[in-house]
């Protein structure tokens, strides 16, 4: 059994317990304490959020045509972790999370009713639409995927090339050096396991949403406290269980799977919308993308008092931010054994790839569906939230019947796929003896941590629905975005000069194991307790 990093956990997890019962003795008194916090420091962020974002997604780029891009992660002939195959579905599967379902309907048809003032555009017009679905790429393709790709990338090379320990401070090694002080490491790890805990919380609460969503349409199940709290538990027990269960039988097999209903889902709904007017909402969006990337991502046509890109864009970035530092834990430690440059297309342009054709798929048959006349997608919105929108328009379908159910399965499945690989991280973090040979975690650190994470997202859903989500989202993000900056300008000096830090060209490895390469880095590993 690994022992606890007491100053990594403990503190962590009282701040935790402690917000957790003041919640119950008075819970609308935090949820106005946490708006108030993350008003102040919206303010003030705001565009350290949109600029970091892309630098993130400027950071790969500059990788994968530099000579880092040829460095082996783990050295030549490191043993992979997982096949090519397995690490794709993994790592689609793990990014994606369930707000990739709850928000691919909803979100366009919010902007296409309510586009924001700056830009003068008629609600319910053609604009509007090649808008909203212009922005559902903005938010769900390249940047966010750049955002969990650099500091996974980091955490990586820092592991497995340059012998660093299992933590998230050796990802901030090539900044300042390896005499990192233990005091130091525990509270880079304390803060970002804090962000990821709150940002874990923030997503299962739309899991949960989404699910209840789909058993009012098919059982007639009222969303609401009982019901969320229901699902919540049996979500909880899910994925701990497939933690417990380890990478290979757990997220791996779930992956795999989820990867085959997104397919079907896709495919299904693909032989249903008419191709034409889709191609004609798709093509001007993709156009506006490209052309305006920049000016969408740093806020250029709008105005300084336009509330619209704090509360969705920025909300966005603080999201991925949350997740980031303990999603560059996982997926860095899956890594080994590929290409850094194999290390980016997985993880930044397949995610980002297939984000864009569902995006395209799903964002524009509600868009189709609202500007035909065909279904008030307005009116089912308002009538039944953004977690019931899906399963209407599904119902739509030829195969509506099966497709709900396999729908809602989908939800569930992404949640536990993503919660087990960063609940498995998160007590990775909290513990020693995690080495590249002993890699995983003590299983009551897993089990508890689960825990905490079902009863903070029950909390804040009972009392305050989506704007505690959008609260706890941002108050997760905070904590993320330095830690993925500080991860970035690593990366950056990584790519600079290489052969400073013990990395070197190397061809794609084979499956054998060999000793690690030296570094000026390397220090003695703990051996698993």
């Amino acid at each position: 059994m690994k022992a606890i990093r007491p100053w990594v956990f403990w503190p962590t997890f009282f701040v935790l317990f402690l917000a957790l019962a003041l919640s119950f003795l008075n819970g609308p008194l935090i949820v106005k304490a946490l708006e108030a916090t993350n008003s102040l420091l919206l303010g003030a962020l705001s565009p350290l959020f949109s600029v970091g974002a892309l630098a993130l997604l400027l950071t790969c780029l500059m990788v994968f045509v530099s000579p880092l891009g040829r460095v082996s992660i783990g050295g030549k002939g490191a043993r992979r972790e997982l096949s090519p195959v397995s690490w794709c579905t993994v790592s689609l599967c793990t990014t994606t999370a369930v707000g990739f379902l709850f928000w691919s309907m909803a979100e366009p048809i919010l902007h296409l009713s309510q586009p924001p003032a700056s830009l003068l555009l008629e609600a319910g017009s053609t604009d509007a639409a090649r808008f909203a679905l212009s922005t559902m790429y903005l938010h769900w393709t390249l940047v966010p995927c750049a955002i969990y790709t650099v500091p996974a990338l980091m955490f990586a090379l820092a592991f497995y090339n340059l012998g660093l320990p299992f933590s998230l401070s050796s990802c901030l090694a090539p900044l300042l050096g390896r005499s990192i002080s233990s005091t130091l490491s525990d509270w880079i790890d304390g803060v970002c396991l804090f962000a990821l805990v709150v940002g874990m919380s923030a997503s299962l609460a739309t899991g949960v949403l989404t699910m209840a969503g789909g058993l009012e349409h098919q059982l007639g199940i009222v969303s609401g406290p009982t019901s969320w709290n229901l699902i919540g538990l049996v979500i909880v027990c899910a994925f701990i269980a497939s933690a417990l269960s380890g990478l290979d039988r757990g997220v791996r097999w779930l992956s795999n799977l989820n990867t085959v209903f997104f397919l079907v889902l896709a495919v299904s709904v693909a032989a249903w919308v008419p191709w034409g007017p889709l191609l004609n909402l798709a093509g001007p969006a993709t156009a506006d993308h490209a052309t305006h990337f920049v000016r969408q991502a740093l806020f250029l046509d709008f105005d300084a008092t336009d509330p619209w890109p704090k509360a969705w864009t920025v909300f966005y970035w603080a999201v991925w931010l949350a997740w980031a530092p303990v999603t560059a834990v996982f997926l860095g430690r899956i890594g080994r054994g590929y290409t850094v440059r194999q290390f980016l297309m997985v993880n930044l342009l397949l995610p980002a790839a297939f984000s864009y054709l569902w995006m395209s798929l799903f964002s524009g048959a509600a868009l189709w569906l609202q500007l035909s006349g065909g279904v008030d997608m307005v009116g089912l919105l308002s009538q039944r939230g953004p977690e019931g929108l899906v399963y209407a328009v599904l119902g739509q379908l030829p195969l509506g019947a099966f497709l709900i159910p396999l729908f809602l399965l989908t939800a569930f499945i992404s949640y536990v796929t993503a919660a087990d690989s960063n609940t498995m991280a998160m007590a990775g973090m909290s513990s020693h003896g995690v080495s590249p040979d002993c890699i995983e975690p003590s299983m009551w650190i897993k089990i508890l941590w689960g825990a905490m994470v079902g009863l903070i997202a029950l909390s804040v859903l009972s009392m305050s629905g989506i704007a505690g989500i959008k609260a706890l989202s941002y108050l997760g993000g905070f904590s993320g975005l330095f830690f993925a900056l500080g991860a970035m300008a690593s990366v950056w000096r990584l790519a600079w000069n290489p052969s400073t830090f013990g990395l070197t060209s190397a061809k794609i490895p084979t499956t054998s194991p060999t000793k690690q390469p030296k570094s000026l880095f390397r220090g003695p590993q703990k051996d698993c307790l």
